[in-house]
């Protein structure tokens, strides 16, 4: 089911894990995120990851006012699995070579998923879990994406 307007903050988080340097894409994922709360629908993403665009994306959560939504974890990407359990669903941002060790897990967890790298070009891996397609660097692909996975 999908989020509506009105929803509050989910208890769960959306959870994305890779180096933070240009080809994350994480503005854009800001610009959705604000995109949502606009329509009065909060969602929380928590990144784990290290990289030259962390600053960056600091100030774009302080700039588009999402302190209370989004969590940086400075850590390597690899650590990942230790939040993997809490997440409720997982969202693959990569503008360039973004399907990774993290893709393969959050989808065989059982995660809903959202990528904007959906190997062979399909809306699933198999029979395993559908994952819902976005167009990189396109803000409203990614926030109807994130809509569809971050439902209840």
């Amino acid at each position: 089911m999908a989020l509506r307007p009105d929803t509050p903050v989910t208890a769960g988080f959306g959870l994305s894990a890779g180096p933070l340097d240009w080809r994350f894409g994480g503005e854009y994922v800001l610009l959705a995120l604000r995109a949502l709360r606009d329509e009065g629908i909060r969602v929380r993403w928590r990144v784990v990851g290290i990289g030259p665009d962390r600053e960056r994306l600091l100030f774009g959560v302080r700039d588009l006012g999402l302190e209370d939504q989004v969590e940086l974890v400075r850590a390597p990407a690899d650590t990942f699995r230790d939040h993997l359990g809490s997440a409720r669903w997982a969202l693959l941002p990569w503008i360039r070579d973004g399907w990774s060790p993290f893709a393969s897990a959050a989808v065989a967890h059982g995660l809903p998923t959202a990528s904007a790298a959906v190997p062979g070009g399909s809306g699933s891996l198999g029979s395993v879990n559908p994952v819902v397609p976005f167009i990189p660097r396109d803000v409203s692909s990614l926030t109807d994406a994130i809509r569809a996975v971050a439902g209840p």
